[in-house]
């Protein structure tokens, strides 16, 4: 038996402040080692950071802590199905890890275990009852999550108790962009996790409606344009195009909500 990691930040000397930042790692299930997907491994009073990373189908660690000199930071990272035994998302080992905004689900002993260190940060998320600090998410299921557990760790659309329920990192730690690049937050708030739901995930409808199936030339007529927004979280800047046929003669316009150009035909609002 033999253990391995992936990624592995050790040896005294060298930076003494590593980023870590964008991984997907996966696919490191092996049940005759003992395997990490990241480890601090005698890495002498280092700091690391590990930032918007995806961590999955792995076996006994995720990510893996080391001595009481490291420190080791984790923001907004996703981790699913450690599969050893003892299988744990983050491990602190003998590090101080301060994690924020990560959600780890299905590990076999653990998603998060100090052993003989020590968690600080909030807002993070697991599938058992481990989760550490403020607004601490717990036996939130894998599949409430992420669009497919086990292969993709993206973000799942509502109902989702990690959307918008983030703390904002910018201040502190600099950063506002997910593991795909998409600018946070979305939504009102910082999504928990690596992934920050895309504007792809919004779900807009709209509909046309004059309330009459026959018209009478010369008669009026009038319109309904609505555009309802189903979630999961607000939006700006919409246009809609609608331009009026030149056949229709004397026609005027009011909206609810935003501007409409008579001359265009686009209503944003």
């Amino acid at each position: 038996s033999q253990s391995r990691a992936l990624v592995n930040v050790s040896g005294v000397g060298g930076p003494t402040n590593v980023l870590l930042q964008n991984l997907l790692i996966h696919d490191f299930f092996d049940a005759g080692d003992t395997v990490a997907g990241i480890r601090l491994s005698g890495s002498g009073g280092k700091t690391v950071t590990v930032r918007n990373t995806m961590i999955w189908d792995g076996d006994e660690f995720g990510i893996e802590g080391d001595e009481s000199t490291d420190a080791l930071v984790i923001e907004n990272c996703s981790i699913d199905d450690m599969q050893d035994s003892p299988g744990r998302g983050i491990f602190a080992a003998g590090s101080t890890v301060t994690v924020t905004n990560t959600i780890v689900t299905r590990s076999t002993t653990a998603d998060f275990d100090p052993g003989s260190g020590s968690f600080l940060g909030s807002n993070n998320t697991s599938s058992d009852a481990t989760a550490p600090g403020g607004n601490a998410l717990t036996g939130i299921g894998a599949g409430m999550v992420f669009v497919t557990p086990g292969v993709d760790l993206h973000r799942r659309p509502l109902p989702n108790p990690a959307l918008d329920t983030g703390v904002d990192l910018f201040p502190t730690s600099g950063f506002q962009n997910d593991v795909d690049g998409q600018l946070r937050p979305v939504g009102p708030g910082w999504d928990r996790g690596a992934d920050e739901l895309s504007p792809s995930g919004l779900d807009l409808a709209i509909t046309k409606d004059d309330g009459q199936t026959t018209v009478v030339p010369g008669t009026p007529i009038s319109y309904a344009i609505t555009v309802t927004n189903n979630g999961p979280a607000p939006v700006t800047s919409v246009l809609v195009n609608d331009p009026v046929p030149a056949a229709i003669l004397g026609a005027s316009f009011f909206t609810l909500n935003g501007v409409y150009n008579n001359g265009t035909g686009e209503w944003l609002f």
